[in-house]
C-alpha cells in the first residue's frame, strides 16, 4: 500500500471519526434533553396521578440507561479509530522508512558509479588490453581490515 493510500485512509478514517462523534454527541445531547423533560414531567405528574407518574419515571429511567450505554458505544468507538489511526500512521511511517531506504541505496550505487567515472576520466582507471589498469601513487594508502585495498590517485 503507497504513502499516499495510507495518508487517504486514515484521512477517511479521521473523517469518519469526526462524523460519528458528531452524531453521538448530537444524539447524547437529545436523549439527555429528553430524559431531563421526561423526569421534570413526571414529577410535576406526581400530583396529578401516580400511575401516570409512576411511567413516565420509569421512560425517563429507561430513556437514562439507554444514554449511558449510547455514551459506552460512543467511547468505545473513540478508542477503536484512535487504535485505527494510530495504527495507519504507524504503516505510514514504515512505508515512508522503506521508501527512504531504499531510495538511500539507489543514491549509493549512483555515488560509486561516479566515482569509476571521475576516476576513468582522471585517467587513475584505464583499459590495459584484457585487463584493468590503475594508477597508484608512489606510497599509496592502504584500506582495509588487512591492508589488501590501494586507494586510487
Amino acid at each position: 500500500m503507497s504513502n499516499d493510500a495510507l495518508k487517504e485512509t486514515a484521512l477517511r478514517v479521521s473523517v469518519l471519526v469526526d462524523a460519528l462523534e458528531s452524531r453521538s454527541e448530537t444524539a447524547l445531547r437529545s436523549l439527555e434533553a429528553s430524559a431531563g423533560a421526561l423526569i421534570h414531567t413526571a414529577s410535576s405528574l406526581g400530583q396529578q396521578g401516580q400511575a401516570a407518574s409512576s411511567a413516565a419515571l420509569a421512560a425517563a429511567r429507561q430513556l437514562d440507561a439507554q444514554t449511558a450505554r449510547l455514551a459506552r458505544q460512543q467511547r468505545s468507538m473513540l478508542w477503536i479509530s484512535g487504535v485505527a489511526l494510530g495504527l495507519g500512521a504507524a504503516l505510514a511511517v514504515a512505508g515512508s522508512s522503506v521508501f527512504v531506504w531504499a531510495k538511500w541505496r539507489e543514491l549509493q550505487q549512483i555515488e560509486f558509479a561516479q566515482k569509476i567515472h571521475r576516476a576513468t576520466e582522471s585517467g587513475a582507471l584505464a583499459p590495459c588490453g584484457e585487463a584493468l589498469c590503475v594508477r597508484v601513487p608512489k606510497n599509496p594508502t592502504r584500506m582495509g581490515a588487512n591492508g589488501e585495498y590501494i586507494v586510487v590517485e
